[in-house]
């Protein structure tokens, strides 16, 4: 068991990377009251909160949903250009599965947003702060698995599958039965697994393998085209496809069903 928690690893990710699409560096606390600014106006402070955890309810799942609220605290003039940075960072970074050894996560962002506007004295003089807010939702754990990276190959080419609202994979096996007629016994034996992926996705604007999709429907893009889905680094030849768009309340989505 790790000695860290995840929000302390999280509070120290967060310093390292923001950072970079800052330029400068940052300051990570858990206490707002410490002074903040005080020795270097320049800094941005980072604090970090936890709200309630929602634990699993189950035995060997530790799977947890959690609350972090963040403030962010700056000269005023550093506001405009740290809100260009996180909009750049959350972008990057939502509902991305990522790894921060030993926990798997998968955060939610909504973006952050000026709560205050004042003075503050430091060592050597008076500066205009801003204090920023926002929330973001975080499902950890280190022991389970936030999403799979889905790829299809068309041909020589490999799409990563982007846009991926659920998807489901089945495995039937067709079973034949003979029967002894000395005993009577019926005898089962399998002669094919029938597997089926399917995967339900949302259009993307000018996501190149959506408009690949798209063709289908016009050109039948796919039709003799060798296919195949990388499953995390597994790959796996498909025998045959069903592709279906359907658009409804201004959402568009394809339905794929690849088949081994």
């Amino acid at each position: 068991m790790t000695n860290s928690t995840f929000e302390q690893l999280y509070a120290e990710y967060l310093k390292t990377e923001l950072a970079e699409y800052l330029s400068e560096s940052l300051t990570v606390s858990n206490d707002i009251t410490y002074k903040p600014l005080y020795a270097d106006s320049n800094k941005i402070v980072v604090v970090i909160k936890t709200g309630s955890d929602i634990r699993p309810q189950t035995p060997d799942n530790d799977m947890t949903t959690a609350n972090i609220n963040i403030s962010f605290i700056m000269k005023t003039e550093k506001t405009q250009a740290f809100i260009l940075a996180m909009l750049n960072f959350i972008n990057d970074n939502n509902a991305i599965s990522s790894t921060l050894s030993p926990y798997t996560y998968k955060p939610l962002f909504n973006m952050p947003s000026v709560i205050s506007e004042g003075q503050l004295k430091t060592n050597n003089e008076t500066v205009d702060v801003s204090v920023l807010y926002m929330t973001m939702q975080v499902v950890y754990g280190q022991y389970i698995s936030t999403q799979d990276t889905l790829s299809l190959i068309i041909g020589s080419k490999t799409y990563l599958i982007k846009g991926i609202l659920s998807y489901e994979f089945n495995s039937m096996p067709t079973n034949e039965i003979s029967v002894d007629i000395n005993s009577y016994q019926k005898n089962s034996f399998t002669t094919v697994y029938n597997v089926t992926y399917t995967m339900t996705i949302l259009r993307i604007a000018g996501d190149t393998l959506h408009e690949l999709f798209m063709s289908e429907f016009t050109t039948n893009y796919l039709d003799g085209k060798t296919l195949s889905i990388i499953i995390n680094e597994t790959t796996v030849a498909v025998a045959d496809y069903t592709l279906q768009y359907t658009y409804q309340n201004n959402v568009a989505t394809f339905i794929l069903t690849l088949m081994r």
